[in-house]
């Protein structure tokens, strides 16, 4: 096995609040990692390593600039870096399990100058379960 390995990653994520809040109700990512393995001749090892990324997440809640009670959407894109690390098991099989949490650091703060719904740096960060064949 390899000690370090390139790949890349599209991720959607979505989900609805009632809540009168600030909420990302989608994330859409695409980003490339290099991820460096603990022990790469094992059937489980360790990973973890850099990624960068562009993503475009949808916010909806409060919008304060247009009235008191109402409420908006804003959409922001931006590019972000960070870091992801996880543990794969099954490794010399043709199925391989993997488990991995990422941290995402976007490099743009979301600001919604028009409605007021954000104005912040929002990061992200996710908790996967993968399958590979």
């Amino acid at each position: 096995g390899d000690t370090l390995q390139l790949g890349g990653r599209l991720a959607l994520s979505f989900g609805q609040d009632p809540a009168p809040r600030l909420r990302a109700t989608l994330r859409a990512a695409l980003s490339v990692d290099a991820m460096f393995w603990a022990a790469p001749e094992s059937v489980s090892s360790f990973f973890g390593g850099p990624v960068i990324g562009y993503e475009l997440t949808r916010y909806h809640g409060p919008a304060p600039l247009i009235g008191a009670d109402a409420t908006g959407a804003f959409v922001h894109q931006t590019p972000w870096v960070g870091a992801r690390g996880g543990f794969e098991l099954l490794r010399h099989t043709d199925t391989r399990l993997t488990f991995a949490v990422e941290l995402a650091l976007p490099v743009l703060p979301a600001r919604d100058d028009e409605a007021g719904v954000v104005s912040r740096w929002v990061p992200s960060s996710s908790v996967t379960a993968g399958l590979a064949f």
